[in-house]
């Protein structure tokens, strides 16, 4: 019997096995195996619960097969919200059937140091990030079904969606009910003068809360006298300062996307091929993900060679 891995991507199972010479079962996923019906909204909003359906019985059927026969399970799925909503799913499908350990692992680049030392570390599931995760699908399912067919009728086009709105959405809620909780006033005015002379011509906008309110009109004056004394001689200075440029940071799936778009026009469809290919030759790391995590091992080798190529004045980590 051999300790099972299971990963999201087909491709990275043949890489995996290479790496760990063939001692572990590497199987994937093919990403989410459980999800929302969609023919139905699928959450009891009294309770908050979602009904979850099988999205593959095939690639379910393997995964509880392949368990059945494994002396330790390591859930590899990937290491974002969505990996871990993932990750849970397994673990849900698989605890049943199986008495031996089932453990998370999480790596951020498929090289053999990365994989072999979160073996060597194994984890939880992180419940709170798949509670974060079914929050945002739940938002992006309510509104999607509530708000759509309103959209539809308007622009008679039933293609269109006001989903993928969770995350922005969830947190205007969050801060709403952090605000409702905490019973947040904060009182505002915003004064505006305009001073007008033969020689100078400006706006004068003042903001204060209701304790600074009552010495507004002393300021107002204070300023109107700094400003309107014109029998003063006036001296121009400046500050001269250097100012340093980092390149930017790595790329996220999003920052990507849009980079090719404003830069080459390219599509998200056929930006996300040419990583794919890029990704699948070695040539970059993970690019479906919000992490900009990169390689201890990879940025010493940069390091290392830049120091020796061009000197060390050229190198340095990110702060």
């Amino acid at each position: 019997m051999k300790p099972l891995i299971i990963v999201e991507s087909y491709t990275k199972t043949k890489t995996i096995s290479k790496y760990l010479d063939n001692k572990y079962t590497v199987i994937c996923s093919l990403g989410h195996i459980n999800n929302l019906p969609t023919n139905d909204i699928g959450i009891d909003t009294t309770i908050w619960k979602g009904t979850y359906v099988d999205t593959n019985h095939k690639t379910i059927a393997n995964i509880k097969k392949e368990a059945k026969q494994a002396s330790h399970i390591y859930i590899a799925s990937d290491p974002d919200m969505e990996g871990e909503a993932i990750a849970q799913h397994i673990y849900n499908t698989i605890k049943g059937i199986t008495s031996v350990p089932i453990h998370r692992i999480r790596f951020h680049e498929i090289t053999k140091k990365a994989i072999t030392e979160a073996l060597a570390q194994p984890q939880d599931i992180n419940k709170d990030i798949v509670d974060a995760q079914e929050s945002r699908r739940f938002v992006d399912r309510l509104v999607g079904y509530m708000l759509s067919p309103i959209l539809w009728k308007k622009l008679s086009d039933n293609t269109l969606s006001v989903g993928r709105v969770q995350s922005v959405a969830l947190l205007m809620c969050i801060k709403m009910l952090q605000k409702i909780q905490s019973h947040e006033c904060s009182p505002y005015w915003q004064v505006i003068a305009n001073f007008t002379s033969p020689n100078i011509e400006f706006k004068l906008y003042q903001n204060n809360s209701k304790e600074v309110f009552k010495t507004t009109d002393k300021r107002l004056l204070t300023t109107i006298l700094q400003y309107c004394t014109f029998d003063k001689n006036y001296a121009i200075s400046f500050d001269e300062s250097k100012s340093q440029e980092s390149p930017g940071a790595p790329y996220t799936t999003t920052s990507l996307q849009q980079d090719a778009y404003n830069k080459c026009r390219f599509s998200s469809k056929k930006t996300m091929q040419l990583a794919q290919q890029l990704y699948e030759n070695g040539l970059i790391t993970y690019m479906r993900t919000d992490s900009t995590h990169i390689s201890d091992a990879f940025k010493n080798n940069i390091i290392s060679y830049v120091n020796s190529t061009y000197g060390t004045e050229y190198a340095k980590f990110r702060s």
